[in-house]
């Protein structure tokens, strides 16, 4: 019964993530509504026309006819809904989307490597917690999808929890921010919030490494806590960019590569 109560909430979650993601921006929000209004006017031109029905039965007379000598009050604001729908799509909606989708070719780079960096630590925990009960650090290298190579180790991890919160802010400081989509900035400040409240949490119950095994009897909440929290997010972002990451592949971490270990001794 508990698993069943379980299994209907994601689900229910789930679905109200992907509502969320089919509608990104506010200038996509407006179409909708006024998209709406647009379907009224059209019933309203339909029932007022006189062309004869192509189904002549008795719903569509109820939906579509109306007395060719009546009045035509309805028929002529649905013209005018169409008119006007018309004149928004033209010189608003297209106009708008251009520009939000140039102010957002600014942030593209910062969106992918958030995308990263957000796959990277679910990951990075879904493999601390891989023994039950347990939650024990450890270095290990993996594979995505697009044949992108990442490792995590003490020192990536570390620089993985400063990314999370640190690229948000990058956006929100960027002077093209201010002119962006307002749903668009609504996403990005209650994203970084979300992020570091979900910081916070995990800084008051873990280290930020620990070389010992450590207890986790509510590993299963912990790790379900990340992913509701942050993989809302990265959807979102993926959905925006067109840029979806998954993990193919896991093996244990085989050290520094020799360009690496050049690197660090220039």
């Amino acid at each position: 019964m508990e698993k069943k109560v379980i299994l209907e909430k994601k689900l229910k979650r789930e679905k109200c993530n992907f509502i969320k993601n089919l509608i990104l921006f506010d200038y996509q929000k407006t179409l909708l509504k006024l998209t709406i209004i647009l379907f009224i006017g059209v019933i309203w031109v339909i029932r007022g026309s006189t062309a004869p029905l192509i189904v002549d039965n008795s719903i569509f007379r109820n939906l579509f006819f109306s007395d060719p000598t009546g009045d035509k009050t309805t028929y002529n604001i649905g013209i005018s809904l169409i008119a006007a729908y018309i004149f928004y799509l033209v010189q608003v909606h297209l106009p708008e989307k251009k520009r939000v989708k140039r102010n957002l070719s600014a942030f593209s780079f910062a969106h992918r490597h958030e995308i990263y960096i957000i796959n990277q630590y679910i990951v990075a925990w879904q493999q601390f917690f891989k023994d039950e009960g347990v939650c024990q650090f450890h270095e290990f290298e993996y594979t995505l999808n697009n044949n992108q190579r990442g490792t995590v180790n003490k020192e990536f991890y570390l620089e993985t929890i400063d990314e999370l919160s640190n690229c948000f802010e990058q956006i929100i400081s960027s002077q093209a921010f201010l002119d962006s989509d307002v749903a668009y900035k609504e996403f990005i400040i209650r994203a970084k919030y979300t992020i570091d409240g979900c910081l916070k949490y995990m800084n008051d119950q873990f280290p930020t490494w620990s070389e010992e095994i450590l207890l986790a009897n509510d590993y299963k909440e912990v790790l379900a806590m990340i992913t509701q929290n942050l993989k809302p997010i990265q959807n979102r972002l993926s959905r925006i960019e067109k840029y979806y990451l998954k993990v193919i592949e896991i093996v244990p971490y085989h050290g520094k590569s020799e360009t690496q270990k050049l690197a660090e001794k220039i």
